[in-house]
C-alpha cells in the first residue's frame, strides 16, 4: 500500500485487521508520513488484547479479539478518544 495513503484509511484497515481469518500485514510503499498515527492506533489495539508488530515498513496485526478493560481516560489519554471515535 502506499505510504502516504491517509492515516485514518491505514487505521480503519488496522481496527478491522483482528477480526479477518487470517489477520492482516500491510507493506507500506514510499515515505510513510504518519508513522505517529499508525503507532498510536497500534499502541490501542495492544492496549486492548490485539497482538501487533510494525517493524521496518510491514504491519502486522494478528487475527484475535478485542479484550474490554476497566480503565480510565488518566490511564491511557487522548489515545482512548481517537480509538473510540474510530470505532463509531
Amino acid at each position: 500500500m502506499p505510504a502516504d495513503t491517509s492515516s485514518q484509511y491505514i487505521t480503519a484497515l488496522l481496527l478491522i485487521a483482528p477480526t479477518l481469518e487470517s489477520g492482516l500485514e500491510l507493506e507500506l510503499i514510499g515515505n510513510i508520513v504518519s508513522v505517529p498515527y499508525i503507532k498510536m492506533t497500534l499502541s490501542i489495539m495492544e492496549y486492548f488484547g490485539v497482538k501487533t508488530s510494525f517493524i521496518d515498513r510491514i504491519i502486522k496485526v494478528e487475527n484475535g479479539q478485542y479484550q474490554p478493560k476497566n480503565t480510565t481516560l488518566k490511564q491511557i489519554g487522548v489515545q482512548l478518544l481517537i480509538f473510540i471515535q474510530c470505532r463509531f
